[in-house]
């Protein structure tokens, strides 16, 4: 628990006809059920006006009272992009507004970020409204003073710079701060004339990277240097020659790495035979034919006066100087050298003697899109720390300029946030510096030679592998030597930018370092996540992959484990079943804490991509939604954050106990993964971290009672899951764990190798692994069905127990009262991996993939109780039996699938309802209700039931009741259709036109037979493109014989869609996107009954229609589901509607 006091006010929305069932604990606080609401107040559906209720929150707090009333770290944040800094310099910006409403719909907070997509604005324009500008300080400013006002507090967290990777406009490619990458060069060794040998060097470098998005480089051309780093001298062995596809030849050479001496001490650097460099000069710019005008728009004009910035390489405006910087020429003394004999010419042949010389230059990678810093925004290096002060050392200045940015950032404690690595280079990464660090290795000397020769390039599209050259003779040292190059890659960026950036975030401004520490080859991603305060999790990964993160949480026992949530669909087209869908299993794998993807300002400070219903960022397609009040579904958002909200709660609060640790292959953990290594453990209750070899080098990794981290997950048992490379020092660890008793199941390993150079090792490893195999709690398996049935022979069972598919259980402990909290997710599409997509939740629906008639056996003590996470209502299990070994078993509820649930099984009486008569042996469906237990069924028959106070009772059911189709009833939909505003200050603001368009039957929008009349005053040429709210509402009778004892589901399927709310003779319900079912229970009576479903569609369809050329281009919308090749992928609509309809017996 964290150690302050949350106040938290809780808006209850109560009706008289609302039903709660005996034994069942609402949201809401006693105090407030205890309001006088009348039927009058309630008549037409309306809702009672809002009870305000105070709760206390303390240090001592048991889980269930966060369950029950959500602290402010509790609830979902959201990303808020802003496209420029125009915010700051607006008398009448809209930030007070946005982070108003967002705390209004149960928001918790925001991450602030400037997004260079999207927007268009010149050099000058970026120097007032740019990242980091007079202008942004104020925007932030803004953004903290309104969040100061959120009664319960608001967090705000900050990108650490405009876009990622970081990037800032005080240096350039050859600054020591920058993104640097590897060079090489080969020099013919001779005997040379006057003792020395001019080193080669690399071709010249003049041209930035083109970006993967724009097709674009972010500067016309510069003028890069190499840096010299090291020499050896080396015998080829051969030329390699390959040819393409379209028949281009490549040679490479291969060289002989027996013969490879180090002579980096005789080179030295010739600065008289060097020339200048950097950024080009008019002169330069023509020679090259670069227009000199857009040189000047990439780094600025000319400067004025003093050069007093970057480096001395720039005016007090950050102009730059041209040609500013110098390569130098290098030489090699040879006086001392052996100088074998080579072949005549100065062509290099197969047998010649040659220098292979290493160097590093920047990368030259730029931010893309915009000018979101003035003269460009230079990626600065992961890898030294003059690359890390490059990015503190700009904060610093905001805050010595701008105290009271530091004091609003002091007051409102978050988290500077730093995205994945998403540098980019065309051969592998370097350093300023980095040489020093890997002096001490012991292939130091030629560490850069061998790490010129590839290049293994990682990220979202995952790993690939470039060769420059080869060594032969080398028994495969040259890749183990890569290997060590990885490792000091690695360890430099957790050095340097992880521990650099928190420990700078710690002491300047008391804030945390929340990151996205990944991907890079050779970086164990839990190596990086246990530096971070806050580790967190792309949308990429699904499954194991989040399961890897959550055992880095878990075992370091840290605060948040938080996800980039909602990454990948269309703009404007994720509904809510998407988002519970996705975030449930997001909280299954381990997360806690959703940062959604995003909230975007209304617009550009210039009008540009900012039409109704405002700015988008990253322009068209993909990458989001808008989780702010241009929404239509907006008014029911906080039916969705609640839901969030009450999970979190539970799993920030409680103490994770997972069953399983699953030790990795350490190559496999410097990438993501998705899916789910044993889905059959799953299957069967099992709960599993992964975890790689940096988590073993935890304090907290340690075993007792033989439980490994026995104060934070405290796993059962250790699966080595087809382990190859591994640490001979970790190798020791588990074996030590084995001896104290924790059993080990080792799955398809056969620990052959160390990860390095130290290939001495290898055999050591391979004795150690012989050494545990004769454990006698160390149990061998060959699949994975073997390794289930190992765990059952060293007795570990799993804390919920069962046999089905799809269930995926995480238990958390309360460790103030000892309740045991069980999370469960239906995860009707193990298959799904990657970045969400548009419609994922169709892939989840069906009554098909419902988990019915499950029997679960839970670990615990005392009475189980179901949480609903839906509608907060706490209900004591109405048939269950209580068993001799500490545990107690029922029959679940029905689970849809992407649906969620909590149970928990406790001794509280204090905070949960009264225990009461409850179920042991029933041969029907039990439910709990005012008066008791009850059947619930539509079979006819006698049922019989034992009690727990050993009572023997009975109920019948009379009939079997017919299913009520509405489908093909009449209804009236009223269409509150959004469409561009008024408001010429906030373009977000839609004006909402209502059309009434009388009996309809139920179907697809575009399906109706509008009037040009009712077109017109839509204002679309074709129903196809409303977007906005449906009220469909319909009457039906019911037999006079339907009673308080008969009750019936609502099921709907609906279009591209979310339903709101649903009100049923006067009362308004909760809907739940996720079964599209509602129980209807007590709110039907015998004869006529009125029904209203409201409908809230995406704004896809109008903004498709409206706004198919933001700034002239096409708006592409993804890919552009309206009018190509499927145009039934996209529509708006009630589809069907049925009612199925139970009987209800006290059981007595």
């Amino acid at each position: 628990m964290k150690n302050k006091v949350a106040k938290i006010f809780l808006a209850a929305l109560l009706t008289t006809s609302m039903v709660m069932p005996a034994g069942s604990v609402n949201v809401f606080a006693e105090e407030a059920a205890e309001q006088d609401v009348s039927d009058e107040e309630n008549a037409g559906g309306e809702q009672a006006d809002a009870a305000e209720i105070e709760t206390e929150v303390t240090e001592d707090g048991v889980v269930i009272q966060y369950f029950q009333n959500p602290d402010n770290d509790s609830k979902p944040m959201a990303r808020m992009w802003f496209p420029d800094a125009g915010a700051g310099a607006d008398d009448n910006d809209l930030i007070e507004k946005q982070i108003q409403e967002l705390a209004d719909k149960g928001f918790g907070g925001v991450e602030v970020a400037m997004l260079a997509d999207g927007v268009s604005y010149n050099n000058e324009e970026g120097r007032e409204y740019g990242w980091g500008t007079e202008n942004w300080r104020k925007l932030l400013k803004k953004v903290l003073k309104a969040a100061a006002k959120i009664e319960g507090g608001f967090q705000v967290d900050a990108t650490i710079s405009a876009h990622w990777p970081p990037a800032f406009n005080t240096i350039d490619p050859n600054d020591d701060g920058a993104s640097k990458e590897l060079s090489y060069s080969v020099t013919k060794l001779t005997a040379g004339e006057d003792g020395s040998l001019d080193i080669t060097l690399p071709e010249q470098k003049i041209s930035g990277p083109v970006n993967r998005f724009t097709g674009q480089s972010a500067y016309p051309g510069f003028l890069f240097t190499d840096t010299f780093i090291a020499a050896a001298k080396v015998q080829v062995s051969r030329i390699e020659t390959t040819e393409d596809e379209e028949g281009n030849e490549t040679s490479a050479y291969v060289f002989d790495y027996s013969t490879l001496t180090p002579i980096t001490d005789n080179v030295s650097a010739d600065h008289d035979g060097g020339y200048a460099a950097g950024v080009p000069d008019k002169e330069t710019a023509d020679k090259y034919g670069w227009d000199y005008d857009e040189i000047c728009e990439a780094f600025g004009p000319e400067p004025e006066g003093d050069l007093v910035n970057n480096n001395g390489k720039a005016d007090v405006n950050y102009n730059r100087a041209r040609m500013a910087d110098w390569q130098d020429a290098y030489k090699l003394d040879i006086s001392e050298l052996e100088v074998p004999e080579s072949s005549e010419g100065d062509e290099i042949q197969p047998g010649d003697w040659v220098v292979l010389s290493s160097f590093y230059r920047g990368t030259g990678q730029a931010i893309p899109g915009g000018r979101i810093m003035h003269n460009t925004a230079f990626v600065t290096s992961y890898y030294n720390e003059v690359g890390t002060s490059t990015v503190t050392n700009y904060w610093n200045k905001m805050f010595e300029e701008d105290p009271e940015l530091k004091e609003l950032m002091e007051a409102n404690p978050g988290y500077i946030f730093e995205d994945s690595i998403e540098s980019s280079s065309t051969a592998s990464y370097w350093a300023a510096g980095l040489q020093d660090d890997a002096e001490d290795m012991e292939y130091g000397n030629i560490l850069s030679l061998v790490a010129a020769s590839r290049y293994t390039g990682s990220g979202f599209g995952g790993t690939t592998l470039t060769e420059f050259f080869k060594f032969d003779n080398d028994d495969g040292l040259s890749d183990r030597i890569y290997e060590d190059y990885n490792t000091l890659l690695a360890d430099s960026y957790v050095k340097y930018r992880v521990s650099g950036v928190t420990n700078w975030a710690h002491d300047t401004i008391g804030w945390g370092f929340r990151g996205q520490t990944y991907q890079l080859p050779g970086l164990e991603i839990s190596k990086a996540a246990s530096v971070a305060d806050v580790p967190e999790c792309d949308n990429m990964s699904k499954g194991d992959g989040v399961r890897y993160q959550a055992g880095t949480y878990n075992v370091n026992d840290k605060d948040y484990l938080t996800m980039e949530a909602i990454t990948g669909p269309t703009i404007e087209y994720t509904t809510m079943d998407d988002v519970i869908t996705e975030l449930g299993q997001n909280y299954s794998d381990g997360v806690n804490r959703a940062i959604l993807h995003g909230t975007p300002y209304a617009k550009t400070f210039n009008g540009y991509n900012s039409q109704w219903p405002g700015w988008l960022p990253f322009g068209v397609g993909s990458f989001g939604s808008a989780y702010t009040y241009r929404a239509a579904y907006w008014d029911d958002v906080d039916t969705e954050t609640s839901y969030m909200s009450r999970i979190q709660a539970v799993l920030q609060k409680g103490t994770a106990q997972i069953d399983l640790a699953v030790l990795v292959d350490k190559e496999s953990t410097f990438d993501f993964e998705s899916g789910n290594r044993f889905q059959n453990l799953l299957d069967s209750g099992y709960s599993y971290n992964l975890i790689s070899e940096a988590i073993l080098e935890s304090d907290n990794a340690y075993v007792e009672d033989g439980k490994l981290a026995p104060e934070g997950p405290a796993f059962k048992a250790l699966i080595l899951d087809r382990v190859n490379t591994f640490d001979v020092e970790n190798m020791e660890k588990v074996i030590e764990y084995a001896k104290n008793g924790l059993p080990v199941i080792v799955y398809d390993s056969t620990f052959s190798k160390v990860y390095g150079s130290n290939v001495e090792d290898d055999a050591i490893l391979a004795e150690k692994f012989a050494e545990l195999l004769e454990m006698d709690n160390v149990i061998q398996a060959n699949s994975v069905e073997d390794v289930k049935q190992a765990l059952a022979d060293v007795n570990v069972t799993p804390y919920a127990q069962y046999e089905t598919a799809q269930l995926e259980t995480t238990m958390y402990t309360d460790k103030a009262d000892g309740s045991n909290y069980y999370y469960m997710y239906n995860n009707a599409y193990p298959e799904n991996s990657g970045m969400m997509g548009n419609d994922q939740a169709s892939e989840y629906k069906g009554e098909e993939k419902a988990i019915k008639d499950a029997v679960i056996t839970l670990a615990g003590t005392g009475v189980p109780y179901k949480l609903d996470t839906h509608t907060g209502e706490i209900t004591q299990v109405g048939a269950y039996t209580v068993n001799d070994d500490g545990t107690v078993t029922f029959e679940m509820d029905e689970l849809y699938g992407g649906d969620s649930v909590i149970y928990c099984v406790t001794e509280d009486t204090e905070n949960f309802p009264a225990e009461s008569v409850y179920v042991t042996e029933a041969d029907g469906d039990v439910v709990r209700t005012e008066d008791g237990v009850a059947l619930r069924s539509n079979e006819a028959g006698n049922y019989t039931f034992t009690l727990s106070d050993g009572t023997e009772a009975s109920a019948d059911v009379e009939k079997i009741l017919d299913t009520l189709d509405l489908t093909d009833a009449s209804w009236n939909l009223l269409i509150h259709s959004y469409g561009p505003g008024e408001d010429e200050n906030d373009p977000s603001v839609s004006k909402i036109t209502d059309v009434d368009f009388g009996e309809q039957k139920l179907g697809k929008w575009k399906d109706i037979a509008a009037t040009e009349d009712q077109l017109n005053e839509l204002g679309v040429t074709d129903m196809l493109y409303v977007s906005g709210v449906g009220e469909y509402t319909t009457t039906f009778t019911l037999p006079e014989d339907w009673s308080d004892t008969t009750g019936a589901y609502l099921d709907v399927t609906y279009g591209k869609n979310q339903i709101g709310e649903i009100t049923i003779n006067g009362t308004a319900l909760d809907a739940n996107n996720a079964s599209d079912r509602v129980d209807l229970g007590g709110y039907l009576v015998s004869g006529e009954n009125t029904l209203t479903i409201k409908l809230s569609t995406t704004l896809y369809a109008r903004m498709y229609a409206t706004n198919s050329g933001y700034e002239g281009r096409d708006f592409g919308m993804g890919t552009g589901f309206m009018q190509p090749e499927d145009p039934e992928a996209f529509y708006d609509g009630l589809l069907s509607v049925t009612l199925t309809p139970y009987t209800q017996v006290a059981i007595q």
